[in-house]
């Protein structure tokens, strides 16, 4: 059992918080973060960024595109130390994992889903009211063959905390091979604040009911929703972040570690984990996010220029 964080850990949303935080402890680290903070209060949190709600570009670039994300000047000031990612920014960053700006997919791009950071809240939301009616309140995100991919993204964000679920090897359901059988994998970079098992008895309900919607559940159906209802969860460890604000960084590091990993031997042995962060890594990441904006932006107006 771990020790109790002591007062000088939660000193300032800088301090170390190296280890793992769990249970009770997870709760208690977030009590002390009121939302109104003050002058006692020993944890800050994140500030809100400045108001600028100018629209700096939207990813992708063309016009038609499905469900594009728009990034305003604003967003770039959550790239900074010590700022909280939000919803547009992690939705970027797994997205460019398997589209380009204009539109193009990237790679094998058919191989890997990227749901929206909503996605999981709102199927959340409706699980307590049965699977049928969860699915029914997220069935505009389940476009495509969902059971013929190799990774599905699912951003997770509760409680002012992002974690990520990647269900891996949909497309071998039903395979006799125990290396090749679908996985849900939960990465959290600070354990405790999310519950896995959580996490996964939505993702698996959501599935079965994906399955019988487009396949039905005659003949080998039946076999098929039934495996999906019971997909092992595998938790992995994975780097734990030194503050209570590097969670969206590590979100999205996880997700291009997932998705480079996911065709490899070693991930579908079940004994993949993340690589550890090193120091400085979390800041380097964030300058990359930034930078990446900041071109995306330029190519944007380019774009619209052009158009003109």
């Amino acid at each position: 059992m771990h020790p109790p964080i002591s007062p000088q850990e939660l000193e300032h949303h800088s301090g170390s918080l190296a280890r793992p935080v769990h249970g009770p402890e997870a709760d208690a680290l977030l009590a002390a973060w009121p939302e109104g903070g003050g002058a006692r209060a020993p944890l800050r949190k994140p500030k809100a960024p400045r108001a600028e709600s100018t629209l700096l570009f939207r990813f992708p670039h063309s016009t038609d595109a499905r469900d594009p994300i728009d990034v305003h000047r604003g967003d770039l000031d959550r790239c900074a130390p010590g700022e909280y990612l939000n919803d547009s920014l992690i939705n970027l960053g797994l997205r460019q994992l398997v589209q380009a700006a204009d539109g193009r997919a990237i790679g094998d791009a058919t191989k890997v889903h990227v749901f929206s950071s909503l996605f999981f809240t709102v199927l959340r939301e409706g699980h307590g009211k049965g699977p049928r009616a969860a699915y029914e309140r997220v069935l505009s995100w389940a476009r495509g063959d969902l059971f013929g991919t190799d990774v599905v993204l699912v951003p997770v964000h509760d409680r002012l905390h992002w974690s990520l679920a990647a269900v891996c090897h949909l497309r071998h359901l039903g395979s006799d091979e125990p290396k090749k059988r679908p996985v849900i994998v939960v990465l959290d970079s600070l354990v405790g604040v999310h519950d896995p098992e959580e996490v996964a008895a939505c993702l698996r309900a959501f599935l079965a009911e994906e399955w019988r919607s487009i396949r039905g559940t005659d003949g080998s159906n039946g076999a098929a929703i039934a495996a999906l209802r019971e997909l092992r969860l595998r938790t992995p460890s994975a780097p734990q972040q030194a503050n209570l604000v590097d969670c969206g960084v590590f979100c999205l590091r996880f997700g291009k570690e997932v998705v480079a990993a996911a065709a490899t031997a070693k991930f579908r042995g079940g004994k993949w984990r993340p690589v550890e962060m090193r120091p400085g890594e979390a800041a380097d990441l964030r300058r990359e996010l930034l930078e990446e904006c900041e071109r995306l932006g330029g190519a944007y107006s380019a774009a619209i220029v052009g158009g003109c």
